[in-house]
């Protein structure tokens, strides 16, 4: 899995951590957004929960 980052430019991530990211709750992350329920008033909100969550 190829993984590009503003910070640490373009890497590659296998194995377990590989894994770990293709499942399902951590996949859910892209449903949950931000903004919370902000963004069902302000639709130019874009941001989700799982970019940020794999660069911490």
């Amino acid at each position: 899995m190829l993984n590009q980052d503003v910070l640490y430019g373009e890497f590659e991530i296998d194995g377990v951590l590989e894994e770990l990211i293709q499942s399902s709750p951590v996949q859910r992350l892209n449903g949950i957004h931000q903004a919370g329920a902000g963004c069902l008033v302000y639709r130019q909100c874009k941001r989700n929960r799982y970019p940020c969550d794999l660069k911490k």
